[in-house]
């Protein structure tokens, strides 16, 4: 997965966005089996400026979602998600019926 991983973010670095990171998590150990952050399958970017959010409104973890005012926040045809789906990744931004976690890309779908 790490050249898969590598050939997204060279996709991003290149795009005519030019889309600024400020931070990215990875691996991060989760109680649940099933977590693809505990597996090291799931990224998540510029967590603060890409929440998510419940569909009754309730923010779960980062602040905010603005893209188009925000710059660290990405649009769903951005290069970001190009990069990530490009490659087979699953977007949190329209991947559940439940919720909306427009910072986390996933490998397996989760």
């Amino acid at each position: 997965i790490a050249d898969t991983v590598k050939s997204i973010f060279k996709d991003i670095y290149e795009g005519p966005e030019k889309f600024p990171i400020k931070d990215v998590g990875g691996y991060s150990w989760r109680p649940s089996p099933t977590s693809e952050h505990r597996w090291g399958l799931a990224i998540d970017i510029n967590a603060t400026e890409n929440y998510m959010i419940r569909k009754d409104g309730t923010v779960v973890a980062g602040s905010f979602w603005l893209p188009g005012d925000n710059p660290y926040s990405m649009r769903p045809d951005g290069d970001v998600v190009r990069a990530f789906k490009k490659h087979g990744f699953t977007w949190g931004g329209d991947a559940w019926p439940m919720s909306n976690d427009y910072m986390h890309f996933s490998f397996l779908g989760e």
